[in-house]
């Protein structure tokens, strides 16, 4: 299992597998899965930066210590109920349970749910108040961009416009 103390080092199962296979990314490729979906996004987090940093340097350098907690903490929830963040994007992480077959959907659907509810659960515990949505369905998962060998991934399909509906 594995559990991360620095969310800027994180990198997700899905991309280390993919990095380890042979040919490395040579150019777009798009894969489609059949997943269960949890999007988190801390609410107002904009509004609470710019609070903090009325307050000075000391108050955003302690923003940023609590918040790499807090996204440690999250990945580690997602990680113990199974799943991998595939993306973190500013206050947001986009997480997956893929499911080889229909017949796995439900399960992976459940756990993602019991991801969400413990984020929703340790919420208490931190001053980031988190929206959490759960859905599934069909993605591609994509690698894009390539310019100076930097390839990023990318979460696409209904499904995914879909759980960031619930999130909100």
């Amino acid at each position: 299992s594995k559990t991360a103390h620095d969310p800027m080092s994180y990198v997700s199962r899905y991309v280390a597998d993919r990095l380890a296979g042979v040919p490395g990314i040579e150019g777009f490729e798009s894969r489609p899965v059949r997943a269960a979906l949890l999007l988190t996004d801390v609410v107002d987090f904009s509004a609470h930066v710019d609070r903090v940093s009325a307050a000075g340097t000391s108050a955003l350098e302690e923003l940023a210590h609590d918040f790499d907690g807090y996204l440690s903490h999250l990945i580690a929830l997602v990680d113990r109920w199974g799943g991998d963040v595939l993306s973190i994007a500013g206050d947001a992480l986009f997480s997956y349970w893929p499911a080889e077959r229909e017949a796995d959907l439900p399960g992976a659907v459940r756990r993602a749910a019991d991801a969400g509810l413990a984020i929703q659960a340790a919420r208490s515990a931190s001053r980031f108040e988190t929206r959490v949505g759960v859905g599934a369905g069909e993605i591609d998962i994509a690698f894009v961009g390539g310019v100076g060998g930097r390839w990023e991934l990318m979460p696409t399909g209904v499904a995914v416009r879909e759980v960031a509906r619930a999130e909100r």
